[in-house]
């Protein structure tokens, strides 16, 4: 069901994000998996990885006829994209997760790049400021076009194709009733230096 399904994801994700916490060796404190609002930068940069990741699988869909708020694991709700959260779930950890852990680990964001705005609930949500946004944005676009690396058969193709073509594969699958290809990682993969 639906529902034991997510208990899985939810547990899953506990396990997940210890470990990711473990990853982090720039020395910033990451207290789990917390958003509305991000108190602390990983969430805050996680967050809006997240966020232009569903971006822009909701306009993939909406370009191939889709009617991206109509999801499967999760709800239709009044104002979410359903489906493009339900294609993120696999872009999550190799494309998001992978740069907001380089861009940390290597010092090119740090703490200090973010600033506290309080919202009208009176609880302050992290934003990156102006000047390191454009950096992240910039490191974000860079690793869209660079080849993903990391499945089988379709190393060589940069995020973005990869993103289209599970799009391609989702309509191809309603409208044809074809299987979905799974994404296979390589054994042998390496992270580009």
């Amino acid at each position: 069901s639906r529902e034991s399904l997510r208990g899985f994801e939810g547990n899953g994700a506990r396990i997940y994000f210890k470990n990711f916490a473990r990853c982090l060796t720039c020395g910033i404190e990451f207290p789990g998996r917390k958003y509305r609002p991000s108190t602390d930068p990983v969430n805050a940069l996680l967050s809006f990885g997240y966020t232009l990741v569903r971006r822009t699988l909701e306009s993939m869909l909406e370009s191939y006829g889709m009617d991206p708020m109509l999801g499967y694991l999760h709800e239709p709700l009044y104002g979410r994209a359903s489906l493009a959260q339900d294609l993120l779930e696999e872009f999550r950890h190799p494309l998001v997760d992978r740069l907001v852990l380089f861009l940390f680990n290597r010092n090119i964001l740090v703490a200090g790049d973010f600033e506290r705005r309080d919202g009208e609930d009176g609880l302050g949500q992290l934003y990156l400021r102006p000047e390191k946004l454009r950096t992240f944005l910039s490191h974000y676009e860079k690793y869209l076009e660079r080849p993903n690396g990391i499945y089988k058969g379709i190393g060589n193709l940069p995020w973005r194709s990869v993103m289209r073509m599970r799009v391609e594969g989702l309509r191809s699958m309603l409208l044809d009733g074809r299987e979905m290809p799974e994404l296979c990682w390589r054994p042998e993969y390496s992270e580009p230096a």
